[in-house]
């Protein structure tokens, strides 16, 4: 992350507001002091355009512990996981919510017009 701060010659105060953290916060990052919250890396992500998966190096054997959105729950990630499972998960799910929701409208739609025959 340090490295695509200096790339893209991006000030630390802003890019911290824009990633909705303070700058303190993301010196601690930076230092390896705080773990990045999955939330706060995915945002990171999209402001650089990259897939989340860029920061998981899946060529070490080491755990990489990254906090599950939402949770605070930890999830421990191995070299050869792709963290990109979890973001197609979230979408696989946000998926599914869309699809229960119209066939709960159109449950609703039958039920009334049922109704009134």
């Amino acid at each position: 992350i340090s490295k695509l701060i200096f790339e893209h010659k991006v000030k630390k105060e802003a890019f911290a507001k824009q990633i909705g953290r303070s700058r303190q916060t993301l010196d601690n990052y930076l230092n390896g002091i705080t773990k990045i919250p999955l939330v706060t890396l995915e945002k990171i992500a999209k402001y650089f355009n990259l897939p989340i998966t860029y920061f998981i190096d899946d060529s070490s054997a080491e755990k990489h512990n990254v906090i599950q959105k939402g949770k605070g729950n930890a999830a421990s990630i191995y070299g050869n996981a792709v963290a990109g499972e979890l973001e197609n998960k979230e979408k696989e799910i946000e998926n599914l919510k869309q699809l229960l929701k119209e066939k709960e409208r159109t449950i609703q739609i039958l039920m009334k017009k049922n109704k009134t025959s």
